[in-house]
């Protein structure tokens, strides 16, 4: 679980300092474990996954609510990530885990406390 959110944080960078023999296995450890394939699928399927948190996923997206400073860049992927609105009148749970859905109330809490 913290190797994919290092990962996440800097796809690049890490697979960059990872040896081919370690990229493979860290590969072949989140297609087993995860149902996910980083060099297929990518960051941006990585972090809708994280965001969507089913099955196995919701570990790690425990693990990352339990350091989130340690993974600055994730909350980028995590907003590029969000799937569609699909004009739902209610917030869903998991919808917490996505950045812009905590901007927006944010906003309009800071905009109901000037009225």
């Amino acid at each position: 679980m913290r190797e994919i959110l290092a990962w996440l944080n800097d796809p690049k960078g890490n697979q960059e300092k990872m040896s081919a023999e370690q990229w493979q296995s860290f590969c072949h450890s989140c297609k087993d474990k995860f149902g996910f394939q980083p060099a297929k699928d990518g960051p941006l399927r990585a972090a809708e996954l994280l965001g969507l948190s089913q099955g196995c996923w919701q570990q790690v997206w425990d693990r990352f609510r339990e350091a989130p400073r340690r993974y600055p860049k994730l909350p980028g992927w995590l907003k590029k990530a969000k799937p569609q609105d699909h004009g739902g009148l209610f917030l869903k749970e998991s919808d917490e885990v996505w950045p812009q859905t905590n901007e927006m109330h944010e906003a309009a809490l800071r905009n109901a406390l000037k009225g």
